[in-house]
């Protein structure tokens, strides 16, 4: 009896690959993630560190994300502060050591230059980072006080950008951002200055329409949500007919600014997020875990093995606010549809 059943099985599976074909198989792996948009890599003396962190991270068996962008720390090296300025002759370097290691797989890993708006020589810089091998964009920082709207900034990155206007496929950029500080501070900020950082934030996010207009053939990823639900919603209002604009998830839910704690995976601020993200385009959110390989500096997070990027990736899986194909085009459709636009 039990023969006869199996041959039976064994008659049906070869109907089916007489009628069908080969039926579909799966990746060898299940990644948490398609792709990452924000991943960060610093760098020890002899860059042993990095290298070991980006391949744990990173290998099949870890499961966690199958293709992501790297970003260069050079943008974190500003002459005006004294640390940053005595390692200003290392920009060079550290674009490079990130492009040794995107080297190890160009249709995996993606290299973004990084970049300081500070920078007399930003442009001639930048050009010469992204005639690597690997690198494919610009990341941006605008610290505490930074505007956009100023006016040496802003040419300083239009004219990068001018130069590079077919390499520069991607513009990976922290806004301003003294709104989300102020309204958090609301216990001791007045109303006025609540209001007044909003439309600081806001003449900012116009001159990066400006830039998107300007350079259509760039994807802008604007990072962590702009670090508030309200921006984004301004930012979706602004943005109608803008198409090469995205927003990436990382730290947006994880945050003081999202009254989160890690005893709590929800807070009444992330039902705000995802309605902000549809309000801007649910098609156009991906997913960033902000992690870091590599030696920390500059005051960030220590490697963690990749805890940063299971927090981060957990926020969207287990998020109450967002249905399952809302979760699905997050973590995956939306970074295969990102990676097609930029041609990689």
């Amino acid at each position: 009896m039990q023969k006869a059943y199996l041959a039976n099985r064994v008659f049906q599976f070869l109907v089916y690959l007489i009628l069908f074909g080969r039926p579909a198989v799966a990746e060898p792996y299940h990644f948490q993630a398609y792709f990452d948009s924000h991943v960060h890599v610093f760098y020890s003396e002899d860059n042993k560190m990095a290298a070991e962190h980006f391949a744990s991270f990173f290998s099949n068996e870890a499961k966690k994300v199958k293709k992501a962008l790297i970003i260069s720390p050079s943008y974190v090296i500003d002459s005006r502060f004294e640390q940053a300025g005595n390692e200003y002759p290392y920009r060079e370097l550290r674009n490079k050591l990130t492009a040794d290691l995107v080297a190890q797989d160009v249709s995996r890993f993606f290299g973004v230059c990084g970049m300081n708006h500070f920078w007399s020589d930003a442009v001639e810089v930048t050009s010469k980072c992204l005639k690597l091998p690997g690198m494919i964009g610009i990341k941006l920082r605008f610290s505490d006080g930074d505007r956009l709207v100023d006016k040496n900034h802003f040419e300083r990155i239009r004219l990068t950008l001018k130069e590079n206007s077919k390499k520069a496929k991607v513009l990976l950029i922290h806004m301003p951002g003294e709104y989300p500080w102020a309204y958090y501070k609301k216990a001791i900020a007045t109303s006025e200055e609540i209001k007044s950082a909003r439309v600081m934030d806001n003449e900012d996010l116009d001159k990066l329409l400006a830039l998107a207009k300007q350079f259509p053939l760039t994807q802008f990823v604007v990072a962590h949500s702009l670090n508030s639900f309200h921006l984004v919603e301004d930012l979706a209002a602004k943005s109608k007919g803008v198409n090469n604009i995205w927003i990436e998830v990382s730290t947006s839910l994880t945050t003081l600014l999202s009254d989160w704690s890690p005893y709590e995976l929800s807070s009444p601020s992330w039902e705000n997020y995802a309605k902000a993200w549809r309000k801007f385009n649910i098609d156009k959110i991906l997913f960033g875990s902000d992690q870091l390989v590599g030696e920390a500096r500059y005051n960030l997070h220590e490697y963690d093995g990749g805890e940063m990027f299971d927090q981060q990736s957990e926020t969207i899986v287990r998020n109450p606010f967002l249905s399952e194909d809302e979760k699905n085009k997050i973590l995956h459709e939306n970074g295969r549809n990102f990676i097609e636009v930029i041609g990689q």
